[in-house]
């Protein structure tokens, strides 16, 4: 009874849509952030809306429209980047692709409230049963992500079960830890192969590769991915096998990445090397499974800003523009300084880092510059600004050498491995073989000790599905199978329907 008198009285709606964003974001991506990371956030959140709704109560002598107000402003702010990133990937024709434009979004949305705050003013109707609809709808909102989180919560509590890939076992093998390598795995997101940046893009990156051989790496310039998107390819590189089964698994027509997800953040090749006692050290990536891993014994992070309360600002209204370039760039930055900073210890060490250079957004021109006037998206023609991508490859060539040389002069016996996860898309709209070899075409350096040099089988066309098989094999005289390299297309559209075109590929 009095549940239901509060319900019917109180203005306490403002507040759930309020803080909704903060419990929905948390729901949705579920397992890849730290909830305590939304403390601060939610703290901030609230405390602002009360604030707002007193200033709004003020002048408006009305509590019901200043909550409503509070409310609406709240909930369409911090929920824009969702319906945005869900209206550019249902839109492909070209009309879909200029209302695409966040500019354009943002002026719709803007418009769109000065609409909704006019009605909200003149709105001259009872208020007592339109307090209880929205106080009850606001509170189902938060309830319905709640379950969710609270429900898978306890599906991981009582199914605490992962796709285990074992080919080898340890067979009782004994590996003093001080004699085996650091490891390091760097994945620069859509960097092209030497050929397409020269073929494609007119840049010529001999000097870059020159100095890999010269460090004794062994670099394919003309080198292939399997896969042509960063969940597919991580998957697969992480786990040492392909991952189209899930096709028949999910269906062809599934677009839940989910299981991909969780297949790089519970990777196979992580649980092998800490069973052999290695530490594993993660960077931040700003990218859903690469964000933050669990199974880390260290997770390198930008302190001032969380991951969640990044997320939370790029998913709001001004989530693609100027506010958030200073954090997106600080983020790349600190990955490649703190990759120099990492000291060998008792312990060897697997790194990862998945870094989202030379992918789009324009963050930095070739010397590290900010680059102005480009708006913050992911989506879109991005790929087409040919100038500006490459600007962001040298930029990271200039940063990578760097790494190599920090690490190399204090450790000659790391494992380094330099690579991408799928190659740039500026080509995109032509048809045939071109947009392949473009997509297709990725950087893929890899250095091996020499003390390894003689166990080691590294070759032309090499793909990432079977670089930690030979790894392994090399450091711990391992007998994983090398699979046969192969090559196969999707779309963001439909990721698992799975087309091998390897045949389309042979140079």
């Amino acid at each position: 009874m009095i549940f239901k008198k509060i319900l019917e009285q109180k203005i306490i709606f403002p507040f759930l849509f309020t803080v909704y964003p903060v419990v929905f974001l948390l729901s949705f991506n579920i397992g890849k952030s730290d909830y305590a990371q939304a403390i601060f956030p939610g703290v901030v959140i609230i405390s602002s809306s009360i604030i707002l709704y007193l200033f709004l109560r003020r002048f408006i002598k009305d509590r019901f429209k200043s909550g409503l107000l509070v409310g609406w402003l709240f909930l369409s702010f911090f929920t824009y980047g969702h319906l945005y990133d869900l209206v550019a990937a249902n839109l492909n024709s070209n009309l879909g692709r200029i209302l695409v434009k966040p500019s354009y979004g943002l002026i719709f949305w803007m418009l769109l409230n000065v609409l909704i705050i006019y009605k909200v003013l003149v709105f001259k109707k009872a208020k007592h049963p339109l307090i209880l609809f929205f106080n009850i709808f606001s509170l189902f909102l938060i309830l319905f992500s709640s379950a969710n989180i609270a429900i898978y919560e306890l599906s991981q509590f009582l199914n605490p079960t992962s796709e285990d890939f074992r080919e080898t076992s340890d067979d009782g093998k004994f590996f003093n830890l001080e004699d085996l390598p650091d490891i390091y795995y760097i994945i620069l997101d859509g960097n092209a192969s030497a050929s397409v940046l020269k073929d494609l893009y007119g840049y010529d990156n001999k000097s870059f590769v020159s100095f890999l051989r010269k460090n004794k790496f062994f670099v394919s310039e003309s080198a292939k991915s399997n896969y042509v998107m960063t969940s597919l390819s991580l998957a697969s590189s992480l786990n040492m096998k392909y991952v189209n089964y899930l096709s028949e698994e999910l269906g062809k027509n599934s677009r839940e990445e989910i299981r991909l997800h969780k297949m790089i953040e519970d990777n196979d090749l992580v649980k092998l090397l800490k069973d052999r006692g290695y530490k594993y050290v993660t960077f931040s990536s700003g990218w859903g499974p690469t964000n933050y891993s669990r199974l880390a014994d260290v997770n390198f992070q930008k302190v001032f800003l969380s991951e969640f309360s990044t997320l939370l600002i790029r998913k709001s209204a001004i989530g693609h523009f100027e506010f958030t370039r200073p954090f997106l760039r600080s983020r790349i930055l600190f990955t490649f300084e703190n990759l120099k900073k990492i000291e060998r210890d008792s312990r060897p060490k697997f790194v990862f880092a998945h870094i989202l250079i030379p992918h789009p957004p324009w963050l930095f021109g070739p010397r590290g510059e900010r680059v102005e006037g480009t708006e913050i998206t992911l989506t879109g023609d991005d790929w087409t600004e040919k100038e500006k991508y490459i600007g962001q490859v040298r930029f990271a060539e200039i940063m990578i050498k760097d790494v190599i040389k920090t690490i190399l002069s204090g450790n000659k016996e790391s494992v380094l491995i330099v690579q991408a996860d799928h190659g740039p898309s500026s080509t995109l709209r032509e048809e045939g073989r071109i947009h392949l070899q473009e997509r297709f075409g990725i950087l893929n350096a890899i250095y091996i000790p020499e003390k390894y040099e003689k166990n080691v089988k590294l070759y032309e066309g090499m793909t990432p599905v079977n670089t930690f098989r030979m790894i392994l094999n090399t450091i711990f005289n391992e007998n994983y199978a090398i699979l046969e390299d192969r090559h196969y297309y999707t779309d963001v559209f439909r990721p698992f329907d799975f087309s091998d075109v390897t045949g389309e590929l042979v140079d």
